[in-house]
């Protein structure tokens, strides 16, 4: 397998809390093999963006592939509609990646 195939895509995404605008078009590629850090300050969006690839809060706007692969939902064939996955279905994809959760203690 080559190294330099994208094995993360973040396109455009958007997450909102009420009114609070958490996540405004993130856009993120990630080659196989490559290590990526988001930092930032406290409250600025890095744990929303994790659990919106993970598909744990999903997105209001935008898709996430992993793998080729579309996050969270299957696009009908025929409709191009969107459909979302069961939960067991997006555990699958899950299961190929992996998460840290933010504890002040980890480290």
């Amino acid at each position: 397998m080559s190294q330099d195939r994208v094995i993360l895509k973040i396109d455009n995404i958007h997450k909102r809390f009420a009114k609070i605008e958490v996540l405004r078009g993130i856009n993120l590629e990630v080659l196989k093999g490559e290590i990526v850090g988001i930092i930032g300050p406290s409250g600025c969006g890095k744990s929303t963006l994790l659990r919106c690839i993970n598909f744990l809060t999903p997105p209001d706007q935008g898709r996430v592939y992993f793998d080729g692969t579309l996050m969270g939902y299957r696009v009908h064939e025929k409709t191009r509609e969107l459909k979302r996955l069961k939960d067991s279905e997006i555990a699958k994809v899950r299961s190929q990646m992996g998460m840290v959760f933010q504890l002040f203690n980890l480290w």
